[in-house]
């Protein structure tokens, strides 16, 4: 929490004017840091668990008796989603001994269920907002924002256990490991490219990501690719297709 409150700062300095959203999971809904977020300027969309702030928990049970229309339904791939919200909850939290904050915050909610080997599943989900919810976007701030965190921590799960070493400190100077990181992530976005062109994605569906990175290794550290045969394919024009 220390480290994240340190990093939101240090992130506000360097792009004082940029417009930026934190999304986080569980573990960081807590008066403290979402203060911190407003005092910052920061948007947020942080997931909240049922055993997290209960008295908010409390204002949004009553609240949704209330306001029965604020609801929307969505179709989002193979999934059905029923969205609720409540917007103004005055949060009260204790930053010391004798010192209390209010904070207005707002909550969304999603069920979702959908079909999985012939069996209904059922998923509940719930965000504390910085903004108000609306029927306009909640969907974008639930579905495009909040969730995508999951993109993003799996995109560093590849990185920290799938070949790129992330968790390995290579060199004890900063410039350093500044620059290997960005280069990380360079080489990470073109191989994502490539196992996504139309030619290599026919290997990915029949071996699978990491067959396909054996087998492309394999020819090259091999020598199974012709030089000849490689220079005539560099000397027509270059064409990538995408298979998303």
């Amino acid at each position: 929490m220390k480290a994240c409150k340190r990093l939101l700062v240090r992130l506000r300095q360097a792009f004082p004017k940029l417009r930026m959203m934190m999304v986080a999971d569980g573990l960081y809904p807590n008066g403290p840091l979402m203060a911190l977020c407003r005092k910052l300027r920061l948007d947020f969309m942080i997931v909240l668990p049922r055993e997290c702030l209960h008295s908010v928990w409390e204002e949004v049970e009553g609240l949704r008796k209330l306001e029965k229309d604020q609801t929307r339904t969505y179709r989002w791939g193979n999934r059905e989603q029923a969205f609720w919200w409540v917007n103004q909850i005055e949060y009260e939290f204790q930053e010391s001994p004798r010192s209390w904050h209010r904070l207005k915050i707002h909550v969304a909610g999603c069920t979702e269920r959908w079909e999985e080997k012939g069996e209904t599943k059922e998923a509940h989900w719930a965000w504390v907002s910085a903004r108000p919810l609306t029927r306009q976007n909640v969907v974008e701030r639930c579905n495009r924002a909040a969730r995508h965190r999951w993109d993003i921590e799996e995109n560093i799960l590849v990185e920290k256990h799938h070949g790129y070493q992330y968790e390995h400190a290579f060199s004890l100077d900063w410039t350093a490991m500044r620059n290997w990181h960005v280069m990380m992530h360079l080489g990470h976005l073109l191989n994502v490219l490539v196992l996504h062109t139309e030619v290599v994605m026919r290997k990915v569906r029949e071996l699978g990501i990491r067959g396909t990175v054996r087998f492309l290794k394999d020819n090259w550290v091999n020598g199974w690719i012709h030089r000849e045969w490689l220079l005539g394919a560099l000397a027509k024009p270059t064409r990538l297709r995408w298979a998303i």
